[in-house]
């Protein structure tokens, strides 16, 4: 950007990165929940097998009984009611039939799982062919921000506490390794070989010396 770069944004320096911090460490734990919701499901789906096959069972022992209950019931209420002088007539009939009012079907229509349009909007970054990783880009921004402006860098980081310079610090060892992460998904599908050992750097410094490469 250089001079041509906003007051505005000249102004803000200080809040980019720390804002930028926030941001990554809302994208960590969203991948975390993601990663969690996936293992829940395949769970699910393993118990909801075993759980169908006893209630099949289970099922039928239930409704022989339910049969037989009803039918004695019916036998006591026509024996009580002829003895009594009334004339009641009783039959079985299925629960299962159709008498919802106007409210139950519009309660049926509400899903509680049913996913909001906006977590049902997707970007590039939610596709599964993406080989590009948020995580890489601002690393890769930072670094050219480095190489082509040096005291753009030091206004964007020269300010950061130590525990933000720690979080910067994570993020920067993130990037490097989701990248080699990319790169050993990308060999697999080529039919290559997975390298799983990745040497990645753990030291990084701020204030206008170099980024990791």
């Amino acid at each position: 950007m250089g001079p041509a770069r906003p007051p505005a944004v000249n102004e803000c320096a200080q809040q980019i990165i720390p804002s930028l911090i926030l941001l990554f460490d809302g994208l960590k734990r969203a991948y975390a929940a993601k990663a969690s919701d996936t293992d829940d499901e395949e769970n699910e789906e393993d118990d909801s097998d075993i759980d169908e096959e006893v209630l099949s069972s289970d099922e039928d022992e239930i409704d022989d009984a339910s049969q037989e209950y009803l039918e004695k019931l019916q036998e006591k209420v026509t024996r009580s009611s002829t003895q009594h002088g009334f004339n009641v007539s009783t039959s079985i009939q299925d629960g299962h039939g159709d008498h919802r009012s106007d409210d139950d079907g519009d309660d049926s229509e509400y899903d509680a799982n049913e996913e909001t349009p906006l977590e049902c909007y997707a970007t590039p970054l939610d596709s599964d062919d993406m080989n590009q990783d948020e995580y890489v880009v601002f690393k890769e921004v930072m670094q050219n921000i480095e190489r082509t402006d040096t005291v753009w860098y030091r206004a964007l980081t020269g300010h950061l506490t130590a525990e933000q310079q720690k979080a910067l610090q994570e993020i920067i060892l993130l990037a490097d390794q989701r990248k080699a992460a990319l790169e050993s998904k990308r060999i697999e599908q080529s039919g290559g070989y997975a390298f799983h050992s990745q040497t990645v750097p753990t030291s990084f410094n701020f204030g206008g010396t170099l980024l990791s490469r």
